[in-house]
């Protein structure tokens, strides 16, 4: 096996191609995909609210979705998002905020028992923000619930 001729001057943003050649980073690209599992969590009947629609005043999609009326900001090809809520008896609220420009660029409702991918993202830092969310059902099913009563302190 030859060995490779010694670098004359280092080009940290170089990639390597096929042949060998070195190749600018402008000509490599890169796809990112990530995953949020939202974990299970049953409505809280002491203290949770019903959120009969999203805080812009628009109703819930019917089926895992982007939310009417939020702009979809940062569009590319680089990344995606995949919220899996398959383990969880209550919708999410989901945010992709962009943590270089502080702002909030995708807005997404997924249903109890399922995944929505939030895709055609730019590359970038992102974080990826969710709520419960306690539909008018989900709040009925509260009434007549006997609270939980806190155990006598001091035991």
């Amino acid at each position: 096996m030859p060995t490779p001729a010694p670098v004359s001057e280092a080009e940290p943003g170089a990639w390597a191609g096929l042949d060998g050649a070195r190749l600018p980073a402008s000509q490599v690209k890169a796809l990112a995909v990530t995953q949020l599992v939202v974990p299970p969590r049953r409505p809280d009947c002491a203290t949770d609210l019903a959120t009969p629609g999203a805080p812009n005043g628009e109703p819930w999609p019917a089926d895992s979705g982007y939310i009417a009326g939020y702009p979809v900001g940062n569009q590319g090809k680089e990344m995606s998002v995949v919220v899996d809520n398959s383990a969880n008896e209550a919708p999410v609220f989901v945010k992709i905020h962009d943590l270089d420009r502080r702002s909030n660029v995708r807005h997404a409702y997924v249903e109890s028992h399922a995944t929505f991918t939030v895709d055609g993202l730019a590359a970038g830092r992102y974080e990826v923000r969710y709520q419960n969310v306690v539909t008018e059902a989900a709040h009925a099913a509260c009434t007549g619930a006997v609270p939980l009563r806190q155990a006598a302190s001091g035991l």
